[in-house]
């Protein structure tokens, strides 16, 4: 079969070869087949695999459908356990609301009753009713018939629930709450009762049958529990002879329940059980013995004279034992089922094992085609890890940070030269490589023209702000009239933000201001400087200020990073707010630090991680960075110097942005020789004393 298949294909690819005995076309055919390392992929693998599939096949199909069935049933156990768990709890909850739901209907007439307990009752069973629902809907479908009529059963009867609450505000016999739940309990009982479906394992029949009992002994105690509590709820009611007749027959019953779990004589249940009914494991345990012995043994026709208080905390406390080992029996019965399905996975191993003697003669035929084709594809493993992992990001982060028009994208190849498909993909993906490179080099060479019409238009721009900046600072020098001298203030602060702006654009491209000090400014004149470039510097109160300088070189970058904040902080707290600037030296040597705290909404956590993150690690430019160039250029001002800039909740609810000045920008006392930042601060920024 593979001399046809390869000959069709010498034939396809040589249409012109001859065909006859010494033809070069045969020959060719002939050396393939004697060299596997041109084999085609398919031939390869049906090679290495034909005879470990035909064994895999004969022994499989005797054994898979054992495997299978008994892997399906132990799974069914499995779920139908985690349901019955769940279906515990929802138990639990609508005893409670049982138990509560009668008190009410006793308590009083209609309209005098207190209604306060019962909402917390209903949440809680439709919270677990919720949880329920989750585990039991999902799984439904992979149950046989009488599962999934149960579970369906389980689903109307909790349909009918909210009419019978709705029924229970307007009852007069409390009696008739507990025929309301009944059903609904019942249903949920049945659940647990249909775990094995069918399965003949002993430890799971009694891990199962003791978890029953027990849940079904408890719900009797929890129907004895809201019978009294009718009684003694309801003023005046007499402990009538059908009353005696039920209590008893509960009790009855619940002894039964309780003699099947003790006949098991299962150890590990019966440790599980014997805390539930021994009243020196818990004092409400025996308080609830001694309470129903005394009711077994009160008069018929008298009121009980038994605390309401004292009977439902020690029968709660009793049932929730109760439940508590109920929900430990079911996780012996599930850890059943997992040693069930270990035997199943064990049996299968060794079937496998079985398997793997077969294969071991397929396999020593295979290894000589198999390396033929396992060397190409680890070495184009390596290949493409190392271009994904190392050449690729490299290349791309050369041309990303190169400034050049014209980039090298030449790639070094995989190497392999084969003709079948390992030697195709490499050369596929050589070029794959190759236009990534090209299209990341078009990348950068647009980075760069953008960068470099930033910072055209910004040079431009700058020098007309500049210009209009002379003109208005000679207007104001001329001008007398206060009404016009304060309109040519407002002119001057909107192209002092226009002037912050085009900066914003340079740092985008990458590029520093032209603005430069030779000189330390004092910390104090900086923070003016950036108050005087925020819109709404009117709001902005510096309240203390470090008697430090910062170093010529960084002044302007930091009146920048410094006016982003506190436009940022104005923008997002209520106009009516102020923004606090508060700055302090760290020390000799440690730099100083800067904090603007404003009273906004602040924001949220995950949030301000975020932005802290893009404050650190400023990104890559593109359209994001554009709807939050204030941070963007914060960030990279920061990097630029070294500085800190950290968001951090305020104790006012707002935002308190923290700068950190390194001690290579701080030069230390601010007082003699520092040079000034020019009045770009005029008096309409504001400096409070602390």
């Amino acid at each position: 079969m593979d001399n046809e298949d390869g000959a069709a294909t010498q034939r396809d690819e040589h249409p012109s070869a001859p065909r006859g005995p010494g033809g070069s076309g045969l020959s060719r055919l002939r050396h393939a087949v004697a060299t596997p390392t041109n084999w085609r992929v398919r031939t390869k693998l049906i090679a290495i695999l034909i005879v470990p599939v035909v064994a895999i096949l004969v022994y499989s199909s005797i054994a898979a459908g054992s495997v299978l069935t008994n892997t399906r049933d132990v799974n069914r156990i499995s779920d139908l356990t985690r349901i019955s768990k769940s279906a515990v709890t929802l138990v639990q909850t609508l005893q409670l609301e049982r138990t509560y739901s009668t008190g009410f209907v006793a308590s009083g007439p209609i309209g005098s009753r207190n209604t306060d307990p019962i909402p917390a009752r209903q949440s809680a069973v439709n919270d677990a009713y919720r949880a329920y629902t989750a585990v039991a809907d999902k799984r439904h479908d992979s149950f046989g018939s009488s599962v999934r009529s149960a579970l369906d059963d389980v689903r109307d009867r909790m349909s009918t629930l909210p009419a019978k609450r709705q029924a229970i505000q307007r009852l007069v016999d409390a009696r008739a709450v507990g025929t309301a739940f009944a059903p609904i309990i019942d249903s949920l009982l049945e659940l647990v009762r249909l775990i094995p479906q069918g399965n003949d394992d002993q430890q799971l029949d009694d891990a199962v049958s003791a978890a029953f009992y027990q849940l079904s002994a408890t719900e009797l105690l929890a129907e004895q529990q809201a019978l009294v509590l009718r009684l003694i709820e309801g003023r005046g009611i007499p402990f009538l002879e059908s009353d005696f007749r039920e209590f008893l027959s509960a009790e009855t019953q619940r002894g039964r329940d309780q003699s099947v779990i003790e006949d098991l004589q299962n150890p590990a249940l019966l440790a599980l059980y014997r805390p539930t009914v021994d009243a020196d494991f818990s004092g409400d345990i025996k308080n609830t013995d001694n309470i129903i012995e005394k009711i077994l043994n009160a008069s018929v026709g008298q009121r009980l004279d038994i605390s309401t208080e004292i009977w439902n905390r020690s029968t709660q406390e009793t049932i929730d034992i109760g439940i508590d080992a109920t929900g430990k029996m079911l996780d012996i019965a599930d850890n059943r089922v997992d040693s069930l399905r270990s035997d199943i996975q064990r049996r299968a191993l060794l079937s496998g094992l079985l398997v793997v003697l077969i294969l071991a003669t397929a396999l020593l035929a295979a290894l000589i085609v198999a390396r033929s084709l396992v060397r190409p594809l680890l070495a184009l493993r390596t290949a493409a890890l190392d271009v994904a992992d190392r050449r690729l990001p490299e290349a791309v982060r050369r041309l990303r940070d190169s400034t050049d028009q014209h980039f090298d994208d030449a790639i070094e190849p995989v190497g392999i030269t084969t003709d079948e498909e390992v030697g195709d993909v490499a050369r596929a993906f050589d070029e794959v490589h190759r236009e990534a490179v090209r299209l990341a080099s078009e990348q950068a060479s647009l980075r760069n023209n953008v960068n470099a019409m930033f910072v055209n238009l910004s040079r431009r721009s700058q020098g007309l702000v500049e210009r209009q900046l002379r003109l208005i600072d000679d207007l104001e020098n001329r001008e007398q009239d206060p009404d016009q001298l304060s309109n040519l203030f407002k002119l001057d602060h909107l192209a002092t933000r226009m002037r912050r702006n085009n900066e914003s654009l340079l740092v985008l491209a990458g590029t520093d201001t032209a603005r430069r000090w030779t000189h330390p400014v004092p910390l104090n004149e900086v923070v003016l400087a950036a108050i005087s470039e925020v819109e709404q510097y009117t709001r902005v109160k510096q309240t203390t200020a470090a008697p430090v300088s910062i170093a010529g070189n960084g002044v302007s970058d930091v009146v920048h990073l410094v006016a982003e904040l506190l436009e940022n902080a104005t923008s997002y707290s209520p106009p009516v707010t102020d923004v606090r600037v508060t700055s302090h030296s760290l020390g000799p040597g440690a730099g100083a630090m800067i904090e603007i705290e404003d009273q906004g909404i602040g924001m949220p956590a995950k949030e301000l991680e975020r932005v802290n993150e893009r404050l650190a690690n400023p990104p890559v430019v593109d359209l994001s960075v554009s709807r939050t160039m204030g941070l963007f250029a914060v960030g990279r001002l920061a990097s630029r110097h070294g500085i800190r800039v950290q968001l951090r909740e305020s104790s006012s609810g707002g935002i308190t942005a923290v700068v950190r000045l390194p001690a290579r920008l701080v030069t230390g006392d601010s007082a003699g020789g520092a040079g000034r930042v020019p009045a770009i601060n005029r008096p309409t920024a504001t400096a409070s004393p602390a």
